[in-house]
């Protein structure tokens, strides 16, 4: 098992027989990125660019699609729903599904491009472990 200096010791022996030095570099990569919206198959962060308090990790095939699917949409683990539900955040969605919200201007995109989808579901895995987010993805 490799340590890497950005995984702790805890997730790394919870996941480490798992990773390879590819894992290690995209890991590093994500954690090191300032955030931009991109369609490519990836794992992101939804972070708030307020706080700096990472929200959310997933992993999709689409970025874009998906990024937008969390700014417009309130049910099931979109951020706008979570965010709705929580009243010790003040991200506001507004009266059009976020469009005119502070959600669009307070939320930072994070990600790093992983074609594999196995790949994909194994780094969330990792990042949530590792960043605990406000909001778990499962």
């Amino acid at each position: 098992m490799r340590l890497d200096e950005y995984v702790s010791e805890e997730t790394a022996g919870e996941f480490g027989d798992q990773l390879n030095d590819e894992d290690f570099r995209l890991i590093r990569k994500f954690r090191l990125q300032e955030g931009e919206k991109v369609n490519l198959p990836v794992v992101y962060g939804l972070y708030d660019r307020k706080t700096g308090e990472l929200l959310y990790v997933g992993q999709t095939n689409k970025l874009i699609r998906r990024v937008s699917d969390h700014f417009r949409r309130t049910d099931g683990s979109q951020l706008l729903g979570l965010v709705e539900k929580d009243d010790d955040i003040d991200i506001s969605q507004g009266t059009e599904k976020g469009r005119d919200g502070n959600i669009w201007q307070r939320v930072k995109v994070k990600y790093i491009e992983v074609q594999d989808k196995s790949r994909r579901r194994l780094i969330e895995s990792v990042l949530e472990a590792e960043l605990k987010p406000r909001y778990s993805s499962g």
